[in-house]
């Protein structure tokens, strides 16, 4: 019950709406039930598997 969400600068974000696959700075991990942030990271190994 646990999904990744990527967080991205406002720049980023531009890359992302035209369709351009961009590295986000943060990955956190958070509860689908309850919304609850438990973990996050900045690791570029763990990111490139989220995305």
């Amino acid at each position: 019950m646990v999904s990744p969400v990527p967080q991205y600068t406002g720049l980023d974000w531009v890359w992302v709406l035209l369709g351009i696959t961009t590295m986000p700075f943060e990955v956190q991990f958070r509860c689908r039930r309850c919304q609850q942030v438990f973990d996050k990271t900045r690791d570029p190994a763990v990111m490139r598997r989220v995305i």
